[in-house]
């Protein structure tokens, strides 16, 4: 079924046909699985111009790069020549209407024959990494063909850490706390 997708930015809301649903995030916030960030907002910030950055790199269309991200830029330019990855969605919304809700993956595509998801991070691993992607991998058609994987990517330009996420653990909390949003009715 074809659906009205649109996404506000300012409060990082998803609607679908004119409703407000859950997205992967806030499922993980709702449950209460990611305790609250108290960091600076500045890393937020980072993360936010470090995705746009590899977004537009990847469809060939980056302007000029701020002298603080282009570490992570070279980072991320290492990654593809290393893993020559084909990605066929950037930062594409999804939907999964038999779970009634919505994310963005990073990337999805394949490591030759292999599919996979990618979360690209620019700062430090934390326990709820899995969880997101697990929740991008139930957007897709045939699930359980996706790998799935978190690129932390450096500041000093260095080699990323490409790790993949694969414990049960993850795939348990992400139901459950798909659950309990609905069961609460929070449309975060």
């Amino acid at each position: 079924m074809n659906h009205i997708i649109e996404f506000e930015e300012d409060g990082h809301i998803y609607r679908v046909d004119g409703k407000k649903k859950l997205s992967v995030n806030g499922i993980i916030d709702g449950a209460g699985l990611r305790p609250p960030y108290r960091g600076s907002p500045k890393y937020g910030q980072r993360g936010t111009a470090v995705h746009s950055i590899c977004q537009y790199y990847d469809e060939d269309r980056l302007g000029i790069v701020k002298p603080e991200h282009q570490g992570y830029l070279d980072s991320y330019i290492q990654f593809l020549e290393m893993y020559h990855p084909f990605y066929y969605q950037i930062e594409t919304i999804q939907y999964n209407e038999d779970l009634d809700f919505i994310g963005t993956p990073d990337r999805v595509g394949f490591f030759g024959k292999q599919a996979f998801i990618l979360d690209i991070k620019s700062g430090v691993p934390t326990k709820t990494d899995g969880i997101a992607l697990y929740g991008y991998q139930l957007l897709q058609d045939k699930p359980e063909k996706y790998k799935l994987f978190d690129l932390y990517l450096k500041k000093d330009g260095s080699i990323p850490k490409l790790e993949e996420q694969n414990k049960s653990s993850d795939r348990n909390a992400f139901m459950a706390g798909l659950s309990i949003c609905h069961w609460k009715g929070e449309m975060k």
